[in-house]
């Protein structure tokens, strides 16, 4: 008997999980930003460092190749600091969006008559609590790394 495959992204939740970042939208944009300016310039130093190399080395060391170094400095301070950015950025809006949702189905369980928590157990309550929101948080950050490498290979 062959299991299922298990869907690493799913896309009906990931537009399900979007609608809580609507409040957030500038986070978001700003965490967009942040991991597009990581793949540009991580892509940007490797051909700084083929012209450093091609046009200075080859024809002994010239002035010029300081400038080429000055230049993959800078490129790699803001490769570190957009990288600095956007995981800070989109982990504070991953755990923005968690609370959220927390906040949404403790207030739906609190609507619930007394006769459902007189029926269920305190440990069955509290594992289908944590279930659910650990899998929503796996989610995000499954299709935030998604986008990252994405952006990083493309």
């Amino acid at each position: 008997m062959k299991k299922p495959k298990s869907k690493v992204f799913d896309a009906q939740l990931f537009k399900r999980l979007m609608h809580y970042i609507k409040p957030y939208r500038g986070f978001f944009i700003l965490a967009l930003t942040t991991v597009i300016g990581l793949a540009v310039f991580g892509a940007l130093r490797p051909k700084v460092l083929q012209l450093a190399i091609d046009q200075n080395i080859e024809q002994k060391f010239e002035p010029g190749f300081l400038n080429y170094m000055l230049l993959m400095l800078g490129l790699l301070v803001l490769e570190v600091t957009c990288n600095l950015l956007f995981i800070y950025y989109a982990s504070w809006l991953g755990q923005s969006v968690v609370r959220d949702i927390r906040i949404k189905l403790f207030k739906h369980i609190l609507g619930f008559k007394m006769k459902y928590f007189e029926e269920i157990k305190y440990e069955e309550m509290s594992g289908i609590l944590e279930t659910s929101v650990g899998a929503l948080k796996a989610s995000y950050h499954i299709a935030t790394k998604k986008i990252e490498e994405y952006l990083k290979t493309n």
